[in-house]
């Protein structure tokens, strides 16, 4: 067991725990994200239990344990040039699935994975780092004609005479663990997601209108469930959540 750190940041100290993994990784890494509180508190009893988006929850967590088989990087690379255009959401389609047990999954699947996943309680985990590519916005080989107009325009470029196709280079993806078969999220799941998708927007220098997408803008897939299909109100309420969240 390493002992536990502490790391500057701006804005203050965040502490840092590092301890073994049973898996292969690299040392696991936890630290609190400090948001800005609101004004108006909420009393807990008037807090939904499902896909809320829960100001007073000051923080979230994130855990790295990156992705590794026999030793090697595995389901990630370099990104190629073109920069970050889009934070995109994804749903596991696991009821209640842990965020470990998703990372298994990548592990034992070759060609997929995703930059972070959120667990039930709000916990997030960093498997594939930021500046490296994850595999999650493709779309069934069989039936390439779901590929949307929106990924053909946005992330298939033409390079050295050849079509590139950027939809994972360009995007930081987010698997997001549901608490059922239609696809809700808890509360804590929820304001987790929104305060990510909102720091990293803000990172990246991004919009809601043009930055934030779902796979199913990718490649018409039901993912994430709560959200897809076109004028879907939950995801104009996460839209609108995600916005509130990134002023403050």
């Amino acid at each position: 067991m390493h002992n536990s750190k502490m790391k500057c940041v701006k804005g203050g100290v965040i502490s840092i725990e590092k301890h073994n993994q049973c898996l292969e990784s690299d040392e696991a890494i936890a630290f609190p994200v400090k948001t800005t509180p609101e004004k108006k508190k909420e009393s807990q009893e008037s807090i939904p239990p499902i896909n809320y988006y829960n100001k007073e929850q000051m923080y979230y967590s994130i855990t790295t344990n990156l992705l590794y088989k026999n030793g090697e990087a595995w389901n990630r690379r370099a990104r190629r040039t073109g920069g970050i255009k889009a934070i995109v959401v994804h749903w596991t389609a696991a009821p209640n699935q842990k965020v470990e047990a998703t990372r298994n999954w990548f592990i034992t699947n070759k060609d997929v994975s995703s930059n972070y996943i959120i667990g039930v309680d709000g916990e997030a985990l960093l498997i594939v780092p930021e500046e490296e590519t994850a595999f999650a916005n493709g779309w069934d080989k069989k039936h390439p004609e779901n590929i949307t107009e929106l990924c053909k325009k946005r992330f298939f470029i033409t390079r050295n005479g050849k079509e590139e196709r950027n939809h994972n280079d360009w995007a930081i993806s987010i698997e997001v663990e549901p608490i059922d078969a239609e696809g809700n999220f808890s509360t804590k799941t929820y304001t987790t997601l929104v305060r990510l998708v909102a720091d990293r927007l803000k990172q990246y220098q991004l919009d809601v209108q043009n930055g934030l997408l779902r796979h199913y803008d990718f490649a018409k897939k039901d993912c994430p469930k709560l959200f897809y299909g076109e004028n879907n109100s939950n995801w104009e309420k996460f839209k609108n959540d995600v916005k509130t969240a990134m002023k403050h």
